[in-house]
């Protein structure tokens, strides 16, 4: 009822509190995420790769930082704290395409499916 009332009458704050308790908004269930920060000069970019809100800017506030990536050298230096990743992974953090590709060439992604398998089987067999 209030709900209807509210957007009847174009009560801006009473709709913007509606529907972010209702979760309205387009905003994902995954609120962290593991993602790329852009560091460096003009033209000589290097990454750190951090744990941040999902809704924060590229640049913005951060959770944690728990590596760093420099595309400019060859090969490619990358460098994650895969203790602090596997933490985040665990907790529900989602890696964007960039950073699950990062892991991927470490083979930090492929030690953190072993572990879950076998988290997964110790649990089964008991």
């Amino acid at each position: 009822m209030l709900d209807t009332l509210a957007r009847r009458r174009v009560v801006p704050g009473v709709c913007r509190v509606l529907n972010a308790f209702r979760g309205y908004g387009g905003i994902s269930h995954s609120m962290v995420k593991i993602r790329l920060m852009r560091v460096g000069m003009k033209g000589a970019p290097s990454y750190r790769v951090v744990i941040a809100d999902a809704r924060s800017p590229r640049d913005g506030r951060i959770i944690e930082n728990i590596g760093w990536y420099n595309p400019l050298v060859e090969p490619s230096a990358i460098h994650i704290d895969e203790e602090k990743a596997f933490k985040w992974l665990n907790v529900g953090a989602q890696p964007t395409d960039s950073v699950a590709s990062l892991l991927k060439r470490t083979g930090a992604m492929e030690r953190y499916e072993q572990t879950k398998s076998a988290i997964a089987a110790a649990t089964e067999a008991e």
